[in-house]
């Protein structure tokens, strides 16, 4: 009687919705929302899909601005596995801070080269390990490195050739003081993001418990002021070498304590949008 299609986009959700309804009520989760009411292929989806999720709380927000006229509702997928590893593959230093960048190295995700450039400007910052927490044998991963060789920057990142292992990620994660999502007004979907969609960076560091060093313009929503540091173009590294550890850890403990994020909460919440 009851479908949720966890990727409610693309051809064959198309398909279905050409299929007789036989009674099922569907109920679907779309990445981009704008989607809703600028794509063509998406409004032949509508026909059968009433309902939607999306995943953050200002992507409803802004969905609320448009003529989009389905239910909607909202919830965060935060949820990982516990790594009970002990011990990375490599050794955190006691001296380091580690600031992980999760995800395969793709110059139209993230803006890579807003941080290669304040590291040309101004230097490494001491103490500061950044960890690109993906594979890095794409072509755009193999530009990054050899920028990293070439600038002699070996000594303030760390990198994966293939595929890292979950038990790897997770444990790199952990160990993160900081999650650099890299979206800045220079990346290629950064109006979308603004409004529209997310990245999964932010579902890891909610659900790690962990704060992400943000572009200042996405300050906007409550959710990333309760869960976020923010820097001005060209100021990233400066926050990082300017970081007060006391804030830093009551920004986490606040994290870990946040509603939003509570299982038996968001599980209700969800439920009940799929039983109206």
């Amino acid at each position: 009687r009851k479908a949720v299609i966890n990727t409610a986009e693309g051809n064959i959700i198309r398909q279905l919705a050409m299929l007789p309804r036989k009674g099922i009520q569907y109920t679907g989760l779309i990445h981009l929302s704008r989607k809703l009411w600028t794509s063509k292929s998406q409004k032949l989806i509508n026909r059968k899909i009433k309902k939607y999720f999306v995943l953050a709380d200002f992507i409803e927000e802004n969905l609320e601005r448009t003529d989009h006229s389905a239910e909607t509702s909202f919830f965060y997928p935060v949820y990982f596995p516990v790594s009970n590893s002990t011990e990375s593959s490599e050794k955190k230093k006691q001296d380091e801070f580690m600031v992980s960048i999760p995800g395969a190295v793709d110059f139209a995700r993230r803006d890579y080269y807003s941080l290669m450039d304040e590291i040309a400007s101004n230097g490494a910052p001491e103490g500061i390990r950044f960890v690109l927490l993906g594979r890095t044998s794409g072509r755009d991963g193999k530009k990054l490195i050899e920028r990293i060789q070439e600038e002699g920057l070996e000594n303030s990142f760390t990198w994966f050739d293939g595929f890292v292992e979950p038990s790897v990620f997770y444990e790199y994660l952990s160990r993160s003081g900081l999650i650099l999502p890299l979206i800045t007004p220079d990346s290629h979907d950064y109006k979308d993001y603004l409004k529209y969609k997310i990245t999964g960076t932010y579902n890891l560091a909610w659900g790690f418990k962990i704060p992400m060093l943000m572009h200042d313009s996405f300050d906007q929503y409550e959710i990333f002021r309760k869960t976020s540091m923010f820097y001005p173009g060209g100021g990233m590294l400066q926050v990082l070498k300017e970081l007060d550890q006391e804030k830093l850890g009551s920004l986490r403990k606040d994290i870990a304590g946040m509603k939003d994020f509570d299982f038996e909460l968001q599980a209700e919440k969800y439920v009940d949008f799929l039983k109206r």
